[in-house]
């Protein structure tokens, strides 16, 4: 005896119908997608055994509801966890701002000590194939450390305009 399939619901992206069947396969019902649909603007549809259609349409319908062991959120609790989320992301914020800003003199020091290094190292190796890549190496440190001393000077003026005080 062959078993039949059929469809539950067409959908027009993957993504959805993707949703739809993992929805599905957590119930314990096996699920098909197809890309085979007749209608162009649902493209997907899902297909299960004739077996399980009624279970796999409440499901999808939601007429299974939540677990009834999941923990329910309460809204004033959504809300507590929500500012809790916020004042965290604003402290990591803070940290990482004062931990950039730190580095502001220390990296311009270093860019000024990279390009003074330059000329110097050109002169005093005998060897100019060797003296030209010091050149160039203290050239490129020095572009990096401008880029960092630029993003420090950055997150140093963020800093006094959003946490002034700190």
């Amino acid at each position: 005896m062959t078993q039949g399939f059929v469809s539950v619901g067409t959908f027009a992206g993957n993504m959805e119908a993707e949703l739809a069947k993992n929805c599905l396969e957590a119930e314990g019902i096996r699920a098909l997608l197809t890309s085979d649909s007749r209608d162009p603007r649902c493209p997907f549809s899902l297909m299960v055994a004739e077996a399980d259609e009624t279970r796999a349409r409440a499901c999808l319908e939601g007429a299974g509801g939540p677990a009834a062991d999941a923990p329910q959120a309460v809204p004033e609790d959504a809300a507590a966890q929500l500012e809790e989320a916020g004042r965290e992301f604003e402290a990591l914020r803070l940290s990482e701002l004062k931990q950039k800003a730190a580095g502001v003199k220390s990296s311009k020091m270093m860019a000024i000590a990279a390009l003074a290094a330059a000329p110097v190292l050109y002169i005093v190796i005998p060897e100019k194939n060797i003296a030209s890549r010091a050149v160039l190496a203290c050239l490129l440190w020095a572009v990096i450390e401008f880029f960092v001393w630029k993003d420090a000077r950055k997150a140093s003026e963020e800093l006094k305009g959003k946490f002034p005080g700190s």
